[in-house]
């Protein structure tokens, strides 16, 4: 497991976006299995420190303006929220005094992945309603 919480929300983080992967080749066994593996050892590291609510929710609220932003179009107003909820839910996700997320992972971990995210659900929002029913 990992002590520091910093490496535990970025393993974290990176196992759902490896598992991100799954969805753009379904039946490619490698990336689901990889990355629900490190999400959950991610998530098992981060259950040794205390977890405020605030931050889950804070960062639930980020991925949801995100979602809603790539599914709405909302040019961008949806997901730059959520990009500023996710780094501040990280950011508090840790109680510990000294053992919090530092600023600089929080956003250098958090921005890339929602940029990732929001960009991948965009192009299935677009495919999906271009789907011809037959």
């Amino acid at each position: 497991m990992f002590p520091n919480p910093n490496v535990a929300y970025a393993v974290t983080v990176a196992g759902v976006a490896i598992g991100c992967l799954e969805l753009l080749r379904p039946g490619t066994i490698v990336p689901g299995v990889t990355g629900a593996v490190l999400a959950m050892l991610g998530v098992a590291s981060l259950a040794a420190h205390p977890i405020t609510a605030r931050g889950v929710a804070l960062i639930a609220l980020g991925v949801l303006l995100a979602t809603l932003d790539a599914k709405y179009r909302l040019r961008g107003a949806g997901t730059a929220a959520g990009t500023i909820l996710l780094v501040l839910g990280a950011r508090w996700l840790v109680a510990d005094g000294d053992a919090k997320i530092r600023w600089t992972v929080a956003a250098g971990v958090s921005i890339p992945f929602l940029a990732g995210a929001w960009w991948l659900m965009d192009k299935a929002f677009r495919a999906r309603a271009n789907k011809l029913d037959f």
